[in-house]
């Protein structure tokens, strides 16, 4: 478990709150909520700060996270205009694909672009972080839903990984 301290739900909602405040236009819009564990609250803010730095002023306005969540033991952030994704476990394992979808006419298609390699290098990123504490982690399949965690907080919340990282540890 990483030495940092964890985050109770208050703290992570204060922070959440303090994020939205930055990045007001990214969230201006109703939503479909957001469900993030504190160990990738780090990734999804940079990402935040990655659009933010992507996006022209004209093209901020239009923009704005629909959905941030866990799916599968890794973050998932969807934004307006972006694209749609299947997630589905076949016998050769976990598969995401990209569905493409027609993008937001007030988003230019080279920073939409950005954007979606935004959004997957954070959902690669998470897939190897602990979502409780942010340490490294990796994928734990043995419990009844998926999640990545460090072997610190893989063995306080008693979950044993079987799925390895790709990391070579």
């Amino acid at each position: 478990m990483n030495s940092k301290h964890l985050m109770s739900e208050v703290e992570l909602d204060a922070t959440v709150e303090r994020l939205k405040a930055r990045f007001l236009y990214q969230f201006h819009e109703a939503n479909g909520g957001y469900s993030v564990d504190p160990g990738w609250l780090p990734i999804f803010t940079r990402l935040c700060e990655g659009v933010d730095q992507a996006l022209s002023k004209k093209s901020k306005s239009f923009f704005y996270w629909v959905q941030w969540k866990e799916k599968f033991g890794s973050l998932r952030a969807y934004f307006e205009g972006g694209p749609t994704y299947v997630d589905f476990f076949g016998i050769d394992g976990h598969h995401h694909l990209e569905v493409p979808t027609a993008t937001n006419a007030g988003i230019d298609d080279v920073e939409a672009k950005q954007i979606q390699n935004l959004v997957h290098a954070a959902e690669t990123e998470s897939a190897r972080t602990c979502m409780f504490c942010g340490a490294p982690g990796r994928r734990r399949t043995d419990q009844p839903w998926i999640v990545t965690a460090c072997d610190g907080c893989a063995n306080t919340r008693r979950c044993s990984s079987d799925e390895d990282d790709g990391s070579g540890s």
